[in-house]
């Protein structure tokens, strides 16, 4: 199964982490800015449940096309409520036709967003 994270904070990045560990190949998809640049430069800096610290390769980008070569099967959708509306457009541009976007996003509102976008079909919520 090819994953992939929209929104690489504290529950995208940790999640993202936790399926690296486990020896799922995830890829990211940020927004252009600080975090993006950090990750591309130094990749995933995680720290688990042992204390342990690790730094994980993370192929991260803010454009949708790059994933879209070789699209994701699962989405997790961890991106701040009020991102969700420019979040859901890049994820229809490169998720895979039967592939299913999670969120696991607080608020309201947000499965019916991904929906417009993907088709209710698609759409999970956690």
């Amino acid at each position: 199964m090819k994953v992939a994270v929209a929104g690489l904070g504290a529950l995208g990045g940790r999640l993202a982490a936790e399926l690296l560990l486990a020896g799922i190949p995830v890829r990211g998809f940020q927004r252009p800015g600080p975090t993006e640049s950090s990750l591309r430069a130094r990749g995933l800096s995680y720290r688990d449940r042992n204390g342990r610290g690790h730094r994980l390769p993370l192929e991260v980008t803010s454009t949708p096309e790059a994933l879209a070569a070789d699209p994701p099967d699962l989405c997790l959708v961890t991106v701040k409520a009020h991102q969700t509306r420019r979040a859901a457009e890049g994820i229809a541009r490169f998720l895979a036709p039967r592939g299913v976007a999670l969120t696991l996003q607080n608020g309201l509102g947000n499965a019916e967003i991904l929906a417009e976008a993907l088709g209710a079909y698609r759409v999970a919520l956690g």
